[in-house]
């Protein structure tokens, strides 16, 4: 159990001055208001120094990403040891003077029932966080809201699942309370309940998960929901993924073809093996940075469908006239095995192109780094390329190949 740490700052706050409230009470009242006086010292201390170490930081550090880090690091040790440096002064001077004497006074019962009143909330305040952060003692739907918007740990999603049937009327409640609006905080909560959903599993829960793939979602939602059915293996979300390649329209269709390639090759769509080459290679991707993660997708994809039109448009993406897809192309193969690989990359070391040979000729030495004698130089030269095509012809006329 994660007790809060809400929790910790409030018992502290509270503990500070029931502890001098108490002591007033019981008489010594020198004693607290010394204690009172030393701590405000401190904390007066401690922002003081904080903000001398911010600026300092800022001052000295104030240039490059990890700026505002630095400064904030710099407040906190100057901060801490202001702090140090005030209690420890704050507490001699005192002790000099006279003030923390323990000199008693007549018992004062307000200060006492001030300060007893104090402990009963902070034991309740503690009692009540530490209720709502413990899955099993919150009710559903509690326990619905609190996973959907805060919480996606695997404690409250396996309290979730355990519930069943009775937390799966809450869950549906909750989503059908979340708005269409792109802006929307709630939306990141959607899919890990929609996901508890599948686990419940249920004819409800199935057509609540395929609400969410209609096309009056918000697309980001509707196209991870989808990546949750193929994850699955519900083949229903095959034609909604090709709809949404299709449609290029929108401003926001290349944002999710990493999601959408992985389904199409979750069910090997060989043939839709065009959409790929089309939303990385076409004209209404021209244009749009060919992120590694979009073109690593798009080639496992390829290569799960494992059809001729899929390779030739592999082949294509390791030998395009963009250097960032072709890069990106050519190091996502490498990461995949299979008997088309190696021959694949071989015939692109004929390409007229030297940049293309040249990156074929370095990738080919990555994945098979046993090509070329090892112990001679294999840096990038035309005498080195004919050396490496000499032994993939050995290679492919091998009788253990």
């Amino acid at each position: 159990m994660n007790i809060p740490s809400d929790v910790y700052f409030v018992g502290v706050c509270a503990s500070v001055p029931a502890i001098l409230l108490l002591l007033a009470g019981a008489g010594f009242r020198q004693l607290a208001l010394g204690i009172a006086i030393v701590l405000a010292i401190s904390i007066g201390g401690t922002l003081v120094g904080g903000a001398v170490g911010f600026a300092y930081g800022m001052a000295t550090k104030g240039s490059g990403m990890f700026s505002g880090l630095e400064a904030l690091f710099w407040m906190v040790v100057i901060g801490g040891i202001s702090f140090v440096v005030s209690l420890i002064g704050a507490l001699f001077l005192f002790a000099r003077s006279g003030r923390l004497a323990l000199d008693r006074s007549p018992t004062s019962i307000p200060y006492l029932v001030v300060g007893f009143a104090i402990l009963p909330f902070m034991i309740l305040y503690a009692f009540v966080q530490i209720i709502q952060a413990t899955p099993k003692f919150q009710s559903n739907s509690q326990l619905v809201r609190n996973f959907g918007q805060f919480g996606h740990d695997d404690e409250w999603r396996a309290e979730l699942i355990r519930r069943g049937e009775t937390a799966r009327s809450a869950i549906i409640d909750e989503l059908h309370g979340v708005p269409q609006n792109a802006y929307s905080d709630k939306l990141d909560g959607v899919l890990p309940l929609l996901d508890v959903l599948w686990e419940i599993g249920g004819p409800e829960s199935l057509a609540e998960i395929k609400r969410w793939t209609a096309a009056t979602v918000v697309l980001r939602v509707r196209v991870q929901t989808i990546g949750l059915l193929a994850a699955h293996c519900d083949p229903s979300v095959l034609p909604l993924a090709v709809e949404i390649l299709k449609d290029t329209s929108g401003a926001q269709w290349a944002t999710f073809r990493t999601e959408l390639f992985t389904v199409l090759g979750k069910f090997k769509a060989h043939e839709h093996a065009g959409l790929i080459r089309t939303a990385l290679l076409g004209d209404t991707a021209q244009g749009i940075a060919s992120d590694y993660d979009a073109v690593k997708a798009g080639i496992k994809a390829l290569t799960l469908m494992d059809s001729d039109e899929a390779w030739s448009v592999i082949g294509e993406l390791i030998t395009s006239k963009n250097d960032s897809i072709r890069s990106s192309a050519v190091n996502a193969l490498l990461d995949c095995k299979g008997p088309r690989v190696l021959p694949l990359l071989a015939k692109s070391l004929d390409n007229p192109d030297a940049a293309i040979r040249e990156e074929t000729y370095g990738a080919l030495l990555r994945y098979e780094p046993t090509l070329l004698d090892p112990e001679t130089s294999t840096e990038w030269n035309e005498q080195n390329l004919a050396r490496l095509r000499e032994a993939l012809k050995k290679r492919a006329t091998s009788p253990d190949m």
